[in-house]
């Protein structure tokens, strides 16, 4: 009898340390949880901020692209667009302009929409937010339009 109290004075406490153990791994688990999911929510902001940019840009060239087309031949080369820059363009509480440069006869053009988030002046294709380039052939009415490349920049 003796000898079983022995034993069970040894163990005395074994409990508390495994109880320590439990809440200091719970603990730990939870820190890495929260710095996780604080993180994907700081990256959810980050990337729909981009995103709303970068469709705002997609609405602001899509307009160029069908002014111009309303425009037709006669009116491409005394378009705002290609004489300076079209807009501002106001969209989602943001204003863009959007630059256009390229080629035209009298039946197709070849032109390029560049996108900025900006009130005044130009849009240079190294700081749009999107660019375009575009083919038009004007020998049908309206114009017949082909978007031969389109690219959205961070």
């Amino acid at each position: 009898m003796k000898r079983l109290r022995t034993r069970a004075g040894e163990e005395q406490g074994a409990v508390l340390l495994l109880a320590l153990g439990f809440i200091t791994f719970i603990g730990v688990v939870a820190a890495v949880l929260l710095n996780y999911a604080t993180t994907n929510i700081l990256a959810t902001d980050q990337l729909r901020v981009l995103r709303a940019r970068q469709f705002s840009a997609d609405g602001a060239v899509d307009l160029t692209i069908n002014s111009v087309r309303s425009a037709g031949s006669a009116g491409y080369s005394t378009h705002p667009c290609v004489t300076g820059a079209y807009g501002p363009i106001t969209i989602n509480g943001a204003q863009y302009r959007v630059t256009c440069t390229g080629t035209s006869n009298s039946s197709t053009a070849d032109v390029t929409f560049a996108a900025c988030q900006a009130t005044s002046g130009s849009c240079p294709a190294s700081s749009a937010v999107l660019v375009a380039t575009v083919h038009y052939l004007w020998t049908t009415s309206p114009a017949t339009t082909q978007v031969t490349a389109w690219s959205v920049k961070k």
